[in-house]
């Protein structure tokens, strides 16, 4: 005879509510010791004030509290002075050097002004192309695409035959080296004695 020694039902619970309490008490337990690590008991006052004033003063032992800005403990320097000034996201990067024509290619990949005369313009509704060798010849272009077509006024017309300065990067496209212009300020007419304001011409 075989006797069946597997706990009925009730001992079944009985063990279960054992478990249960056990996690539950892990779980408190856990949660006490994490809640005072993360909150340690305050400093002294007087600890305090040190900090405070170790924080506030400047890296030559200043006075604490002092109003004057950082810039201020650099020998010398008055307020403001020695700051960077943000450089300006709605202008072209400063260019690498001044080419021509000619010599863009030689720069590809890199930020340049390239200057010389407009000799021929080809506007297709969707981009206004300037060459500053006829199209046949191949050679180096600057063209104004999509979106910023709006912000210049027939530029087909403003630049064709004349002499100007396009700043931006070189790249290439179909095996012609191109600049694009993003907007009027990467392009301005010169004349002889100087440039005029960007994206306008000169008689």
């Amino acid at each position: 005879m075989v006797c069946d020694r597997r706990p009925g039902p009730a001992g079944r619970g009985l063990a279960l509510g054992i478990l249960l309490l056990a996690l539950a008490a892990l779980a408190a337990g856990i949660w006490l010791f994490g809640f005072h690590r993360a909150r340690p008991a305050p400093l002294p006052e007087g600890v305090q004030e040190e900090g405070r004033a170790a924080r506030d003063a400047g890296p030559d032992g200043g006075e604490a509290g002092s109003a004057k800005p950082r810039q201020a403990w650099a020998e010398g320097a008055g307020p403001g002075e020695g700051l960077i000034p943000w450089r300006r996201l709605d202008l072209p990067p400063e260019p690498e050097a001044v080419v021509g024509p000619e010599e863009a290619p030689a720069w590809m990949g890199r930020t340049v002004e390239v200057r010389g005369r407009i000799v021929e313009t080809h506007h297709s509704g969707r981009a206004c192309f300037l060459n500053f060798r006829p199209y046949g010849e191949g050679g180096f272009y600057a063209v104004i695409l999509g979106p910023a077509l709006e912000e210049f006024e027939a530029p087909e017309e403003r630049f064709l035959h004349r002499r100007v300065a396009i700043r931006g990067r070189v790249g290439e496209y179909r095996g012609r080296p191109q600049i694009v212009l993003q907007g009027p300020e990467a392009i301005r007419v010169l004349d002889e004695g100087g440039s005029a304001a960007p994206g306008s011409s000169q008689d």
